[in-house]
């Protein structure tokens, strides 16, 4: 076993720095160029520290990594503890993917450009790979199953269209023309398209 500063080194090359001050290993080339390891003395944390002392990365004793610029992953990142990862893809289109406990085709995942087009400007949500709601860039939301709404549903639009086989209203009574008021202005009814043929 080697020791730097400790003449009672407990690993194969050990270096401890003086009392109050941190602990630094560097790494040099001939035109002065250096990376630094370093312990800090005030916090206990491992930095590495690039030529003009910056720290490149700052990692906790507890594990928690903050890194100054850009971290490109060319593998796998698994992400655990309820926490969300916000990716570019290599053609810098924003996605983001929540993996849960089951196997990765059951996933569910969210994307804002599941097809690598720049034009696209819709946000899905998929599930078990296939596309389950979307919603572009003027608030209009596509739903591909159920929608269920446990509180109140209000509508501002001119036209709401329905394009179901059956309506089933549980509602006795119907309001129409509900913010006419004074002198009656409009006609009030149901319009029934029965067809053409006679």
């Amino acid at each position: 076993k080697v020791g730097i500063g400790t003449n009672a080194p407990n690993r194969q090359l050990t270096l401890k720095s003086a009392s109050g001050s941190d602990s630094n290993f560097s790494i040099q080339i001939n035109s002065g160029q250096e990376w630094m390891l370093q312990q800090q003395n005030s916090t206990g944390n491992f930095r590495l520290r690039n030529n003009a002392g910056s720290d490149i990365i700052n990692i906790t004793q507890a594990g928690a990594a903050t890194f100054s610029n850009n971290l490109t992953v060319q593998g796998d990142t698994y992400i655990h503890n309820n926490k969300s990862l916000y990716v570019l893809d290599a053609d810098g289109h924003k996605s983001l993917r929540i993996t849960n406990h089951s196997s990765g085709s059951n996933s569910p995942y969210f994307s804002a450009d599941p097809d690598n087009q720049a034009a696209d400007t819709k946000m899905y949500w998929y599930i078990d790979g296939a596309e389950k709601m979307s919603l572009d860039h003027g608030g209009n939301l596509l739903t591909q199953g159920n929608v269920t709404v446990t509180g109140q549903l209000t509508v501002n639009g001119t036209t709401t269209t329905i394009d179901t086989t059956n309506l089933l209203i549980e509602d006795p009574l119907m309001l129409l023309a509900r913010t006419q008021s004074g002198t009656p202005t409009l006609d009030s009814g149901l319009i029934i398209e029965r067809g053409s043929s006679t």
